[in-house]
């Protein structure tokens, strides 16, 4: 279980948001929308142990998020492009963490010939494949996944979710959907719904 008590986080000493809880069972879908500004991205840093909380507590089964070695929570960023070396190819990248599953890359339709190109060199889409199948290779426990569709058409959008959400269900990994689009989220989220709103 991935929990949060009592949580603020912000910039200096202005939260974003304050006295935050939730509770993120393994192998759940857990959706959270608001509007922009509002704290999502920095809730969803927070809980990967990537940014500093305010005030409150972010607990792992119980336990604090470890400092070092392999991290449970891994945190998909919007933009996957600004998440990879730009000097390495696909094929690097996707074995930065670890070696990535046959099962998975079949999955996401990862072609053979894009091993050898640049991050540059593919679309929104595919990168973003890249960048879930790299955070899965770690076998996390938990994902972070805010607004990985954000700037993909409509039916990239429902098959990416629908791709990692029969994974995260299937081999019990917890995901936090983190949008905008509240009509989106309602189709796939299986823990429910939380709202953050600005101020």
């Amino acid at each position: 279980m991935l929990e949060a008590r009592n949580l603020a986080a912000g910039f200096g000493r202005k939260p974003l948001f304050a006295g935050l809880n939730l509770a993120l069972p393994k192998g759940q879908i857990l959706g959270l929308e608001g509007p922009s500004g509002a704290g999502k991205t920095t809730l969803g840093r927070t809980l990967a142990g990537l940014h500093p909380a305010l005030q409150g507590e972010v607990t792992l089964d119980g336990a604090p998020l470890p400092r070092r070695g392999r991290q449970p929570v891994q945190y998909l960023h919007q933009s996957p492009l600004l998440a990879m070396n730009p000097r390495w190819r696909i094929g690097k990248v996707l074995c930065e963490a670890a070696p990535v599953s046959e099962a998975h890359c079949s999955a996401f339709g990862i072609e053979a010939g894009w091993l050898q190109r640049y991050p540059h060199e593919l679309s929104g889409g595919q990168l973003q494949r890249v960048s879930i199948l790299r955070a899965l290779a770690a076998q996390p426990a938990f994902l972070i996944a805010d607004e990985i569709t954000a700037s993909l058409d409509q039916i990239s959008q429902v098959q990416i979710w629908q791709l990692l959400g029969g994974i995260c269900r299937r081999e019990g990994i917890g995901l936090l959907a983190i949008s905008h689009d509240a009509p989106l989220l309602s189709r796939i989220v299986t823990a429910g719904q939380i709202t953050l709103s600005r101020g």
